[in-house]
């Protein structure tokens, strides 16, 4: 039997497992076969698992997976995320709000993917708050946040890295995001932001007298 200190790590990376542990030990055993197989890999259930045989194989494990435990486990991956987010939405630390944020994701591999993308999101945040260009971008491009998990997020999102493509002297790329905000997004501060911003490009880049064109178009 692995080292239960070496099962509690396991359970607690794993939020799908914790949520089928504590069916488990509410006695439901309606439980998928990828976390059977998971659960006998940790070491808490025996080998004749597809037999429907899924028992928790000695007290001893029993009771250091208890309800109360992953509960504890739950709260305390939680509060990593909301005082990561803290940390970023207020400016208070963008360095430890990125550390943990990481933190989250390392120990939390198998979270849904609105987590994710709000992870990589407030990462990407805090490196383009930074002044890190080129890191904000890379964390924003990891999963871009869905219309469906948030719509002003998601074009936010986007005017965020065409700002940084500006930044790092990438006219076309950041034109193209922009136009997408403005096209697709007429309203709230992401529409305003990408607005106004590609308008200063504008006015910066090409001839006159295309840039002037360009320019009235897009404020009007």
């Amino acid at each position: 039997m692995a080292p239960i200190d070496h099962i509690r790590e396991l359970v607690a990376s794993n939020p799908n497992v914790r949520t089928e542990l504590v069916k488990l030990q509410n006695g439901d055993t309606n439980i998928s076969d990828e976390v059977k197989r998971k659960l006998y890999l940790y070491g808490i259930i025996h080998s004749d698992f597809n037999n429907n045989n899924i028992i928790i194989k000695n007290p001893i494990v029993k009771k250091s997976l208890s309800i109360n435990w992953i509960k504890s486990v739950e709260l305390q991956s939680k509060s990593l995320f909301d005082i990561a987010l803290q940390y970023i939405t207020t400016g208070a630390n963008y360095l430890e709000g990125v550390s943990l944020l990481n933190e989250y994701l390392d120990n939390n591999l198998d979270i849904g993917n609105a987590e994710k993308e709000l992870s990589y999101y407030y990462i990407g945040f805090a490196h383009h708050q930074l002044r890190e260009y080129e890191k904000s971008n890379k964390y924003f491009k990891k999963m871009i946040i869905s219309q469906d998990t948030s719509l002003s997020m998601h074009y936010r999102q986007k005017c965020f890295i065409g700002l940084n493509h500006f930044s790092l002297n990438e006219f076309d790329e950041g034109k193209a995001l922009l136009e997408d905000v403005i096209n697709n997004y007429k309203k709230e501060q992401p529409y305003a932001i990408a607005l106004l911003n590609l308008a200063i490009q504008l006015i910066e880049k090409g001839s006159e007298s295309n840039r002037k064109k360009q320019f009235h178009y897009w404020m009007n």
